[in-house]
């Protein structure tokens, strides 16, 4: 009977950290800067190192960002918590 009791808060508090971390789910701009191209490039995602590899990364071969790499983060910007948001202003 304690076991039980002992997974159900267990999973009861699994399901509170998901939910906090939803809840609290931050957009970031982020501007990425090619020494090799002297360009720059703008995005928002959640999660900036990630893209910053997946910019990076040899698996993306014909987009944008390949034709330019390596690229460096030059600078990130919290956008907050609303996606649209983010997008509005990674466009403006």
């Amino acid at each position: 009977m304690v076991q039980v009791q002992e997974e159900e808060q267990v999973e009861k508090r699994g399901l509170m950290d998901l939910f906090f971390i939803l809840m609290n789910h931050s957009f970031y701009i982020y501007i990425l800067y090619s020494s090799s191209a002297d360009k720059y490039y703008v995005g928002y995602t959640s999660d900036y190192l990630k893209r910053l590899i997946d910019h990076n990364s040899q698996e993306y071969f014909n987009t944008y960002t390949s034709k330019f790499r390596p690229w460096v983060l030059a600078a990130v910007f919290n956008a907050g918590e609303n996606e649209s948001h983010a997008i509005a202003t990674e466009r403006f």
